[in-house]
């Protein structure tokens, strides 16, 4: 792999992650509601593969759950898995 390829490589990974953090800044200031992030959600899509878009929501959800345990009390911090 060349340099300049490495570099391209680096560009679109920010521009996923990007795309990915506004998507869902969006989306969480909405309380979940997606229709109201539909841009936000297309520049995601646009600029992430499919296989990521996949993981990033599935582990934003999970994040949201463990939120949501840790807060109802039914999970402590140091119960809650280390975050990778």
């Amino acid at each position: 792999m060349s340099s300049s390829d490495g570099a391209t490589l680096k560009s679109n990974r920010k521009a996923c992650h990007q795309a990915r953090d506004l998507f869902f800044d969006c989306y969480d200031k909405n309380n979940g509601n997606q229709s109201k992030c539909r841009l936000e959600l297309k520049e995601f899509e646009n600029h992430c593969p499919v296989s990521w878009v996949q993981h990033f929501m599935r582990k934003h959800k999970f994040e949201k759950y463990k939120e949501e345990l840790t807060k109802e009390g039914l999970l402590s911090d140091k119960d809650a898995p280390p975050r990778a």
